[in-house]
């Protein structure tokens, strides 16, 4: 039995792991929540600070958190796959960041991991992971998340998320996060297909996470994300589309969230 809720608990690791490697956690008051039948869900993101300059990009943090569940508590929601929209008003650069390398964090604890890409930190948060067990109570863990900086086989800019849990059993993962570059300046954030990775016991979950990180490369100033002020000539600030998360269901069917936010240009 043990054996069994210690594979059920490293499948809701990487469920975990996979779906929140971008975000800070926020008051579930304040966020937004969405259905599809029976399928609830919340996406709540940030930019910080709010205020910022009209043109030129600055340093910012990048923070979301969100939740799936259901409405009746009857069928708990599986998860498919998770895909964050950044639109046009954050940029991610990595540049004079050394890769953190899976054979560096493999099978380590937090501390660990960082000891050996500390460097390579660009983010952390937590998780909340509950597994549903025949015959069983629902098993709550909680779990420490890092997010490395990291690129995949042909070079390309990913997001290496470390996961760890002491309780109730230890047990880290890795799971690499796809940078997609889209059209007009946005970018998308997507998990691998989860039950492929993870099996059937992954049911229900809450992350938080915040992203950023300011660092000096040959001597400049330089940070993983930056951001200016969308606002037009002429006035304070402005509102504008931040991000967009898409939740897909193994039960079938999806829910998909745009936040609107607002921002004030700096004098």
């Amino acid at each position: 039995m043990k054996q069994l809720q210690s594979r059920a608990l490293v499948v809701a690791l990487l469920g975990i792991g996979v779906i929140a490697t971008l975000a800070v956690g926020l008051p579930q008051s304040t966020a937004e929540v969405v259905r599809y039948g029976d399928l609830r869900a919340s996406f709540e993101a940030e930019l910080d600070p709010r205020v910022r300059p009209r043109h030129r990009e600055v340093p910012v943090r990048f923070g979301l958190s969100g939740w799936v569940d259901s409405a009746s508590g009857n069928a708990l929601p599986q998860l498919d796959r998770l895909e964050i929209s950044v639109h046009p008003r954050g940029r991610i650069t990595p540049r004079g960041l050394a890769p953190c390398k899976v054979r560096q964090v493999s099978s380590t604890t937090s501390l660990h991991a960082l000891r050996a890409c500390r460097r390579s930190l660009v983010g952390q948060g937590s998780f909340t992971a509950v597994m549903a067990l025949p015959d069983q109570e629902p098993i709550s863990s909680q779990g420490r998340l890092l997010a490395f900086h990291a690129e995949d086989r042909k070079g390309r800019s990913q997001i290496l998320a470390h996961i760890h849990a002491t309780e109730p059993v230890s047990v880290s993962y890795l799971i690499p996060l796809t940078i997609i570059r889209q059209g007009k300046g946005a970018t998308l954030i997507r998990s691998p297909r989860l039950p492929q990775l993870l099996g059937e016991q992954v049911f229900a979950l809450r992350f938080s996470f915040t992203l950023g990180k300011r660092y000096r490369y040959r001597g400049r100033p330089q940070s993983y994300l930056s951001a200016a002020c969308p606002a037009p000539p002429g006035t304070p600030g402005a509102f504008f589309n931040l991000a967009s998360a898409t939740y897909s269901f193994t039960q079938g069917g999806s829910v998909r969230q745009t936040l609107t936010r607002s921002c004030r240009v700096r004098r």
